[in-house]
């Protein structure tokens, strides 16, 4: 088939040029070399740095400079020694921040159309974001981690795991203040630092489950919505939180099941709070029920963590907004949140019509 117009809606997903998706629509034999026109939607055109804007230069057209050659002329790319869990050192590019902004804007200003939301969306309250740092609980590892219940990993192996993979994370953290593009070097550990941050996140939960039953109790607001990564910390908040009805949504979320627990939180007032994943209950929805957000476990993209506040500050939101980060004490988030304040500036600064505006940070109060 061929198509008059092709529209990609959250077109920003369409990054990294090795995966399915993105060979699927951009490809060679991809759908957009079978449309006349193509319009990509999205809030976040670039959620990490300059260099994710390439895949859609090159395919339309704007540039012909090569992946490799993009990067290094809008982006500050620096060589860094990163540990890996295992207790190796391996050498790799980090992207320490953005460069020739004004010309990278000039390049793709002729095809945006760009709309921000104090311009279509004059009468919505404000939103404001704010820290708050909590003490760690004790982790029930018979609960939390079968494998340790059912004898095959002893407690004392796993609690070594999730330290060596912690303190890889630190690592890069140390690396971070001198410089070095935090959020992206993360990301190179994503996959093998997962029991590190679930761990995390349990510890919390105890902790911000207290703060908001006393807030509910107190009827300090009528509803609430939470946000975790991890499926662990979502099921343990539902059950401390229980006497509160709550709903919940996962990635793997049956569509119907999904539509009635969002209805249930939005008309319900007995469920008065909405526990989701940031990925699976971050786009596509409302949740304007509430006007108090709570991230007790937040993502390591700072458009993921934007794209789900927006899920109550949105049309239909009457009173201010407040989101609240909820971090472990002596832990990296603040250094996580330094690095993410420059990423929102940097990417921000891309698109803004007025380059000199101060951009709200998710990460600040």
């Amino acid at each position: 088939m061929s198509w008059d117009v092709l529209i990609l809606d959250e077109s920003h997903y369409l990054k990294a040029t090795d995966a399915a998706r993105s060979k699927i629509v951009l490809g060679t034999d991809g759908l957009v070399h079978k449309a006349r026109r193509t319009w990509l939607v999205s809030g976040t055109p670039a959620p990490n740095h300059n260099g994710e804007l390439w895949i859609m230069c090159y395919v339309f057209g704007l540039t012909k400079l090569s992946y490799e050659s993009f990067l290094e002329r809008y982006c500050i790319v620096e060589r860094v020694a990163v540990r890996t869990p295992g207790g190796h050192c391996i050498w790799r590019d980090a992207i320490k921040g953005s460069k020739n902004i004004d010309e990278l804007k000039a390049l793709i200003a002729p095809f945006i159309l760009r709309r921000r939301k104090d311009q279509v969306l004059k009468d919505l309250p404000p939103i404001l974001y704010t820290n708050v740092v909590v003490e760690a609980a004790e982790v029930d590892f018979m609960r939390w981690y079968p494998e340790v219940a059912a004898g095959v990993t002893p407690e004392a192996k796993m609690r070594q795991d999730i330290a060596e993979q912690q303190a890889a994370v630190d690592s890069i953290a140390k690396v971070a203040q001198m410089g070095t593009d935090l959020i992206t070097a993360l990301g190179a550990l994503q996959d093998r630092v997962q029991k590190s941050r679930r761990y995390v996140g349990l510890q919390k939960t105890p902790a911000i489950a207290e703060i908001i039953k006393a807030e509910l109790a107190a009827k300090a607001y009528d509803k609430i919505v939470l946000f975790a990564w991890h499926r662990d910390v979502i099921v343990d908040l539902q059950e401390r939180l229980k006497d509160f009805k709550p709903v919940t949504l996962f990635g793997g979320t049956d569509p119907d099941r999904r539509d009635k627990n969002i209805k249930k939180f939005q008309k319900d007032p007995k469920c008065r709070v909405f526990i989701g994943n940031i990925r699976a209950a971050g786009i596509a929805i409302t949740l304007t029920a509430a006007h108090e957000v709570g991230f007790v476990e937040s993502s390591w993209v700072p458009a993921d963590n934007a794209q789900a506040a927006m899920r109550v500050h949105r049309i239909g939101q009457t009173k201010p907004v407040r989101c609240r980060f909820f971090a472990l004490a002596n832990s990296t988030d603040e250094k996580v949140q330094q690095v993410l304040k420059r990423k929102t500036r940097d990417t921000t600064r891309l698109f803004d019509e007025d380059t000199k505006k101060e951009v709200i940070n998710p990460f600040e109060d």
